[in-house]
């Protein structure tokens, strides 16, 4: 959400320096005795408006833009998705098969984003160094998009049991792509915009449907620069996104209605709450003028 950097000298206490999006360190899926294979292709691809449904207090965790980690209700590693190039004849077995394991079944399954190649693999329990032996399967779905990508997802529970591999299916079977255009925005006068001269605020609540409009909102999220140090502030504006999918986010936005040069905004995901965006000069101007 958008903040001026005067706002911002009050608000935020600790930022330190402003940079680009960072990744965080690589999470693989930990399997006893086989390591998961990277794509081959190196290029990565957005993974964000891929849509799956999980089992009941189960998690994603999307740390790493690259590659999600499906964990369990244990919060352990149960299965990984990543997504590269799209490949007309995608070689399984040299691009992706893992180490200490060999391919026992194929299938193919239909699921909403279209055919999938199903895989069953049979691993390695542990190294000879573990003292573990007996093997677990593991499986692989591949999935083309619209010949431009290929999503890649693992899953196990290093087991042979066949509700392990259902409850991949279940999973695979829920996949699809979010829409993410913008459908409406709704603004929320919050506790910072209460305290000046009008105690109201410019207004309560504020919705905007006019694709002009939601232009200026969607080119303000998009150039929003992930901000480092921790973050110390109050709420400006509630902004409630709905998109054309059905789903929905929430933001802090915190914007002034000051026309001094060289303000910026403040961009929160409350989802996250503890990392702030700065919104450039430019676009914080254009919402200034927008909502104001």
């Amino acid at each position: 959400m958008l903040v001026s950097k005067k706002i911002m000298m009050v608000l935020i206490l600790s930022v330190v320096t402003l940079g680009g999006c960072s990744s965080s360190p690589s999470t693989a899926l930990e399997e006893q005795g086989s390591s998961t294979a990277a794509p081959a292709v190196q290029q990565s691809y957005d993974l964000s408006t891929l849509h799956m449904d999980l089992p009941a207090n189960w998690g994603l965790d999307t740390s790493d833009p690259k590659v999600y980690v499906i964990k369990d209700e244990q919060g352990e590693a149960r299965g990984e998705v990543s997504a590269s190039e799209f490949v007309e004849n995608f070689d399984f077995n040299k691009m992706v098969m893992p180490n200490h394991s060999s391919l026992t079944s194929e299938e193919e399954l239909d699921i909403p984003m279209g055919t999938s190649r199903l895989l069953t693999l049979d691993a390695d329990n542990g190294s000879a160094a573990s003292g573990l032996t007996g093997t677990h399967d593991t499986y692989y779905a591949v999935i083309p998009h619209k010949e431009e990508i290929i999503y890649l997802l693992n899953f196990s529970n290093n087991d042979k049991a066949a509700e392990t591999k259902q409850e991949f299916i279940g999973i695979l079977t829920s996949l699809r792509i979010k829409d993410t255009r913008i459908k409406s925005i709704r603004l929320e006068c919050a506790d910072l915009c209460k305290e000046g001269t009008d105690k109201s605020g410019p207004f309560t609540e504020k919705n905007y449907t006019d694709e002009d409009e939601l232009e200026v909102f969607a080119n303000a999220l998009n150039k929003a620069v992930k901000m480092n140090g921790e973050l110390n502030y109050v709420t400006y504006f509630l902004m409630h996104i709905s998109y054309l999918d059905g789903t929905q986010k929430k933001y802090v936005l915190n914007i002034s209605n000051s026309e001094q040069e060289g303000l910026t905004g403040l961009l929160v995901d409350t989802e996250d709450s503890g990392q702030g965006y700065e919104i450039p000069e430019r676009n914080h101007n254009e919402l200034r003028a927008l909502i104001f």
